[in-house]
This record gives C-alpha cells, sequence and structure tokens, in this order.
C-alpha cells in the first residue's frame, strides 16, 4: 500500500510536468509510468481528484482522467478514465478495480485538488494502468458497457448492511441456566482419551455432598 501510494504521487507530479527525484526502491515504477506518458501521448486533464453521488451516497480519489493516443488512428485522441496499480505479477485485473471504476464513471459530481466543484466529466474509455517494478507497464482497457454499476451498488449495500445492521443482530454468549454432567472424559490409552456418558446420578444422602 505504501509503495502504490508513492508511486501515485510520483505519477501525478510527473504528468503535471515537475522534475521528481527518484524514490530509492521505485526506481522501476517511475520508469514505467514515464514510458506510458511518452508512449500514449497523455495529455491530462483531471488528476487526483474527488468524485462522488449525493445520490447514492458514496465517494472517492479517480486517479486521472487524460486525453490518449487512439491506437487505431494516431491522429485523434480519447479521453480515458484511468486507475494506476502497481501490480508485479501478471495476476489480471481484480474484480473491484471493475466496480471502482464503473462507479467513478457514473459519478454526479467532481472537485479538484484546489477545491473547485463540477459535474464529472464524460471519457470515452476506462482502463488499469499496470505499473510494473521493471520498468514495463500494460495499459489495460475495461469493458464498463453493461451492468458494472448496478453491481457496484449491489456490493455497496451489502457493505452498509455489514456495518449498519450485521452488528446489531449479533447478541452476547449466552449462558447455560444449569449445568449437566452427562459425559465424562475417560483416559482408555496412553495419551489417547474418549467422552463416555456419565453414570446414573446417586441421589445425596442428608448430609453428604453430591456424588457429581
Amino acid at each position: 500500500a505504501a509503495r502504490g501510494t508513492t508511486v501515485h504521487g510520483v505519477a501525478d507530479r510527473l504528468i503535471h510536468g515537475e522534475e521528481v527525484p527518484m524514490p530509492e526502491g521505485l526506481e522501476g515504477y517511475v520508469r514505467s509510468a514515464v514510458a506510458f506518458m511518452d508512449e500514449w501521448a497523455v495529455q491530462p486533464v483531471a488528476v487526483e481528484f474527488t468524485v462522488w453521488s449525493e445520490a447514492w451516497r458514496w465517494a472517492g480519489t479517480c486517479d486521472l482522467i487524460a486525453d490518449l493516443t487512439d491506437p487505431n488512428d494516431p491522429s485523434l485522441t480519447q479521453r480515458w478514465l484511468l486507475d494506476y496499480k502497481t501490480k508485479d505479477k501478471d495476476q489480471g485485473v481484480f474484480g473491484e478495480s471493475i466496480l471502482q471504476l464503473a462507479a467513478y464513471g457514473h459519478g454526479e459530481k467532481m472537485m479538484d485538488a484546489d477545491g473547485n466543484e463540477s459535474p464529472m466529466l464524460d471519457v470515452d474509455r476506462y482502463g488499469i494502468v499496470q505499473l510494473r517494478e521493471n520498468g514495463t507497464y500494460k495499459l489495460i482497457p475495461i469493458d464498463i458497457s453493461g451492468n458494472e454499476y448496478r453491481i457496484f451498488q449491489y456490493v455497496q449495500a451489502v457493505g452498509a448492511w455489514k456495518e449498519d445492521v450485521a452488528r446489531s443482530l449479533v447478541g452476547e454468549a449466552l449462558t447455560p441456566p444449569h449445568a449437566m454432567r452427562n459425559y465424562r472424559l475417560v483416559e482408555v490409552a496412553d495419551d489417547a482419551w474418549a467422552a463416555q456418558p456419565m453414570p446414573p446420578a446417586v441421589p445425596a444422602q442428608p448430609g453428604e455432598e453430591p456424588p457429581f
């Protein structure tokens, strides 16, 4: 998580045209971010901004909206909503990342770092930029044309139920009303034990202790 936060910060400064010192141990991730920005002629539109829905009561921080060279026609650009991931293994894109992008794309409002509020921008495409330690990257397109936002809303509802309702349904551990010793543990061999029914209780005589 700390690595991802640092790399995100460096990528944000680079895309704003700043000169950024290489963080020790993260040189490969910085090279991969630079390669992505160079090879796709990335033109930032909104960087590290807050997006939210007042209707559905959620908010989040989106990494980047940018214009990238159209892979089918280099003379054109496409507007992408992008999320950086610092994943070294080729394990694919996790489902929660897809739902995250779907939510951002369906947000109602956005706010930049200076506190300027505006309607959420429309985008042409969605994607994950996988930055890797060896200096390479992958731009992975994500299709958000189906029911992905509806699935996000289901997940949101389950999360709210877990936080607000589930805890109220859990009671305190109960104490048995009386203890009946119906079984006992007996050693049947070395370090081997078995549970046996207790023998019938013998009523205690007046003045005697109960047998069990």
